[in-house]
């Protein structure tokens, strides 16, 4: 059977069965390697997998993109399963390319899935079991089997990286990360051997420079032999003469960009050739070779640089200016950005202004962005019908690349990067020419601080005439204790900042001077400015909103724990605007990343419908909330967010009216750290420590005595006086709470007490204890928050005095009667069960929202926000949230999407039934009147067919991913949604609804 004949049978079926292909053709999202070759609409995929599209190293027949993320590479083979040293090949080859993170490989009698996260061993020529995650047999049982375990709706769904196998793909092992280690462990070799860290740096980065281009067959056999005598780069090293030889002609061809043998440093000047002896080259030269021995085993150098993406040659920056480094200080302190969130941002900001022109980084370090736009400015021409040749990469390379930082390795780093990219992306890379490039660094590169107003390239072009269509970059996040230029310039300029020492605050402002009216900026920024609300914050949001025309804002708080960047759990945002100041009508979308375990799998960012809102600008600049509640709630919750504060005073404003005045009568605990204070008062009261705080009531009796300490800050005595309402601050679970207690008590800062000891009865505190612990409260300080969600699990002591509450008169007396009552019931209960009863706390939370006059909407829309996506954040995978909904919940769903969409109350629809199925189906029409049907389907795959084959062709074509997907077919709506009971609450129909009428009206007619 020929290869071709093959690939039309078992590929096809196996395709086919999975659903990445439908009817023989490839589906959505994925990319067979003869469209890639041939097409140049699939430029910019074609240079992205060009080599393991390449038969010289995977020959991959096809691409599965999750997300726009590569997440299986598929390789079919004739005939019978492949010995074990080619599938060691295979899997070896993929693990270098280290952007998707499985491959399927298959046979005519089998599929073997494989991890590319898992890193390749010695004894991998004897097997690679050791990387496979399951095989399956070609029989139609078998591609049953296949698809139930990792078939297209598994992936996408999210239940397939659940299963046990699939936690061998672990990105620590993946190749950029394992490559970051061999050389740490390889420069301290050298340090410990003597060579200063810097040359060791340098030597190390010339030799991956020289080892790339033997990978890629620019520097051959033929030519060592030529010049050399030797048959390779690794013998070359055996001789330090030969060796700085060729560094010498190495230098010379990329113009003492990349590592230069002869360099300042530190105030001095170093010559690396008179510093690097015979044995500093051998510690390289085994590196390369494998004779570095682990149990007396030798290990190979399992790298391949013919394979390994450019933009992870990026990783060394960690290594290169990393902090044994005393030049590196603070001032540069930006996490290493890993390459999906590198390709996210340049493709959002690249998606604003589809314009061919320049590209600016103005804190470029390694060059990671500047890597990415290249190889799509490239891509970009070769789509618009120019002939791809090198002239056109060397163009892009030397006239549209721009790149400020203030140190010079990263420079070095960049410059490199950049050449490497340039001979990836040349059609003809073996050609004698490869090697000629023109200088980057000084023209392109430029060792500089961005906010130094006075430097050269402020009046050079493209700088002075703001010719850039694109500005994208990770700024700095901090900046230590020396403010530096940037906030001179922004204090000179009368530029808001967030925080004086937040830098990538500051660029933005820097970027105004280079960013004409069209010019797209796409940054990753700390999150933690953008929410808060401290005036000076305010001020700098409100003046951001109204400066640029923001288009898109993607909240990646929620993932900093889960290795979105490797070495920092600060909390991000990926921030995309143009350069115009907006119009009163501009809107932007703002979205957020889930935190499951599938993020902590593959690592690749998911952005759905789902999670998008579009919100106003202005509305935007005038709401310091609106961020928040897009990002993390519905529509709906806008809309209820501004009732509850249009309606009600702040709790600041209800304790004023009590006299329970702020320091006197109410505030934080007392700080003991480094204290020197003594105060009599405080000693011998009940204490309560921090953690220790339970629900609804604190029996003083049951403490410990407060010993006599030093106090850092004692606060007023009056905040200790009983009765007393007695909030956490910080969070140790999914919900708000506080506690009543009616006699003195001390307690730390992490605590926020009320003292009502100066009102005329104790019922004001029992009204303020009973709000607190009801979902209302959890609810408005989640949403409106400045910590908690974004950095912290956290109440701030402001976002809880803004909290809304009714005052008395504001609500029918029977209303307060009922919430007081219901306190007072779960107090008794409380001393003689110890546990609040499901019961009471569903009744207490009723009271609640009648006292706000909620309506069901509203009420639904509290619930699903505490019971499902704050349940979530905490639970993760065990949360209640992602539990399979009912069938009652599918027909209430499609009730009440229908109503959002303004149907009458009787609606058609019907909800399909599948048997243990990763995603629920529902069918809705709002022209019809009839009863909602449930339809039992013994097979989901069967009911996808039914569905394509009732759909318009255009329709089939973009059936697929159906994560979240709602296709709007005339008068039929059909929505796919993970089997997971938070995505089809009411408050989710309100949402879905909400953004298809959207849809509709900018659609065109």
């Amino acid at each position: 059977m020929r290869p071709k004949d093959f690939k039309n049978s078992i590929f096809k079926k196996v395709m086919d069965v999975t659903g990445f292909y439908h009817k023989g053709k490839a589906g959505h999202g994925v990319f067979d390697a003869s469209m890639l070759l041939n097409s140049k609409k699939f430029s910019e995929q074609h240079l992205k997998y060009r080599s393991v599209l390449s038969e010289d190293h995977l020959g991959a027949d096809a691409v599965f993109e999750l997300a726009g993320s590569p997440c299986i590479y598929f390789k079919s083979i004739q005939g019978p399963t492949p010995s074990s040293e080619e599938l060691a090949r295979l899997h070896r080859t993929a693990w270098n390319h280290g952007l998707s993170p499985m491959m399927w490989v298959i046979t005519a009698t089998q599929v073997m899935i494989y991890s590319c996260y898992s890193r390749p061993e010695r004894k991998d020529k004897l097997g690679a079991d050791k990387h496979l995650m399951a095989t399956f047999e070609t029989t139609d049982e078998g591609l049953k089997a296949l698809n139930e375990f990792a078939g297209r709706v598994q992936i996408e769904a999210g239940r397939f990286w659940q299963h046990e196998a699939v936690k061998k793909i672990d990105r620590g092992k993946r190749v950029d990360r394992c490559l970051l280690q061999e050389l740490k462990e390889n420069h301290a070799k050298l340090t410990q051997a003597g060579l200063e860290p810097h040359v060791a740096r340098s030597l190390l980065g010339r030799s991956i420079l020289a080892v790339w281009l033997s990978d890629r067959g620019i520097l051959d056999e033929a030519f060592f032999q030529s010049n050399y005598g030797v048959n390779n780069f690794i013998e070359l090293l055996g001789n330090k003469e030969a060796s700085y030889k060729f560094f010498t002609w190495l230098d010379d061809k990329f113009h003492r960009n990349v590592f230069p043998l002869k360099f300042s440093y530190m105030g001095k000047t170093y010559e690396e050739k008179k510093m690097v002896q015979a044995e500093y080259l051998e510690i390289v030269q085994k590196m390369f070779d494998g004779r570095r021995t682990k149990k007396n085993l030798k290990q190979p150098w399992i790298y391949d640089f013919g394979i390994i993406p450019t933009q992870y040659i990026s990783v060394t920056y960690e290594m290169f200016t990393g902090p044994d480094d005393p030049k590196l200080s603070p001032v540069q302190n930006t996490p290493y950005t890993p390459v999906n969130l590198v390709e996210l941002v340049v493709s959002k900001a690249f998606e604003v202004n589809k314009s061919d022109g320049n590209v600016l980084d103005l804190a470029c370090g390694s060059g990671a962005f500047l890597v990415e736009a290249f190889r799509r400015l490239v891509a970009r021409k070769i789509s618009r019908g120019e002939k791809w040749t090198r002239k056109i990469v060397r163009q892009a390379l030397h006239e549209q690349l721009y790149g400020l930082d203030m140190n010079f390795d990263a420079l070095q780093i960049a410059a490199f990067c950049l050449y490497l990219t340039a001979m990836d992306l040349d059609p003809d890379p073996k050609s004698p020419d490869t090697l000629n490039f023109e200088p980057l660094i000084g023209r392109n590169l430029i060792e500089a601080d961005a906010f130094d107003v006075f430097a050269p390239f402020n009046v050079q072009e493209p700088f002075r005439s703001k010719n850039f269509v694109a500005i994208v970059g990770n700024p700095p996040w901090t900046r230590g204790k020396d403010k530096g230029l940037a906030w001179e310039y922004c204090r000179q300029l009368q530029y808001p900042l967030a925080r004086s020492d937040t830098p990538d605050q500051a660029i933005l402002w820097r970027i105004s001077r280079f960013a004409g009216k069209k010019t797209a900026i796409g940054l990753i920024l700390h999150a933690s400015p953008f929410f808060s609300h401290a005036q000076p914050a305010l001020k700098a949001k409100r003046t951001l909103w109204t400066r640029f025309t923001t288009k898109r804002v993607i909240n990646l708080c929620d993932l900093r724990h889960d290795g979105l960047f490797p070495h920092s759990i600060a909390p991000a945002l990926v921030y995309i605007a143009l350069g115009e100041c907006p119009e009163d009508s501009d809107t932007c979308l703002v979205s957020r990343c889930d935190r499951t375990d599938n993020f902590r799998c593959h690592g690749i960012i998911e952005l759905h419908d789902t999670y998008k809102k579009e919100v106003s600008v202005i509305e935007l600049a005038e709401d310091p909330d609106l961020l928040k509640i897009a990002s993390w709630a519905g529509y709906g919750d806008m809309d209820l967010i501004r009732k509850l504060r249009n309606n009600f005073i702040t709790l600041d404003d209800f304790c004023e009216r009590l006299r329970c005045r702020k320091r006197l009568n109410r505030g934080q605990g007392f700080q003991l750290t480094n204290g020197n204070k003594n105060v009599s008062e405080l000693v011998g009261l009940p204490w309560l420590k921090s953690g220790e705080l339970g629900e609804f009531i604190l029996e003083a009796k049951r403490l410990p005595k407060l010993p006599p300490v030093s106090f850092y800050s004692p606060r007023n005595p009056g905040i200790y006086c009983g009765p007393l309402v007695i909030a956490v601050r910080g969070l140790s679970h999914d919900r708000f709470k506080a506690a009543f207690c009616d006699q003195n008590v001390a307690y730390t800062e992490e605590y926020y007490g009320f003292s009502f000891a100066t009102a005329s009865d104790d019922r004001p505190a029992h009204y303020l204890n009973a709000i607190f612990n009801s979902s209302m409260a959890t609810y408005y300080l989640f949403l409106t928050g400045s910590v908690w969600g974004i950095e912290r699990d956290k109440i701030e002591p402001n976002d809880l005095m803004n909290f809304r509450i009714p005052w008395f008169d504001q609500v029918k007396k029977s209303y307060i009667d009922k919430v007081l009552n219901i306190e007072a019931a779960i107090l008794e209960e409380l001393k003689s069960e110890k546990k609040v009863s499901d019961k009471l706390r569903q009744k207490l939370d009723r009271a609640v929202f009648d006292l706000y006059g909620l309506n069901e909407m509203e009420r639904a829309m509290v619930l699903d926000t505490v019971n499902h996506t704050l349940d979530l954040k905490t639970r993760r995978e065990n949360s209640h949230a992602v539990t399979e909904p009912e069938s009652d919940d599918l027909v209430s769903y499609v009730q009440h999407f229908a109503s959002a969409m303004g149907a009458s109350d009787s609606v058609s629809g019907t909800v399909f039934d599948v048997p243990d199925s990763p995603l629920q189906v529902v069918r809705i029409n709002l022209e019809k009147s009839s009863d909602i049907a449930i339809e039992t389907r013994q097979n989901l795959y069967t009911l996808l067919n039914e569905i394509a084959g009732d759909l318009p062709s255009s329709q089939v074509s973009r059936l697929f991913p159906l994560k979240f997907k709602k296709v709007d077919a005339g008068s039929d709506i059909y929505i796919f949604k993970p089997s997971q009971r938070r995505h089809w609450t009411l408050a989710a129909a309100q949402n879905d609804a909400c953004r298809l009428m959207m849809d509709r009206q900018k659609a065109p007619r």
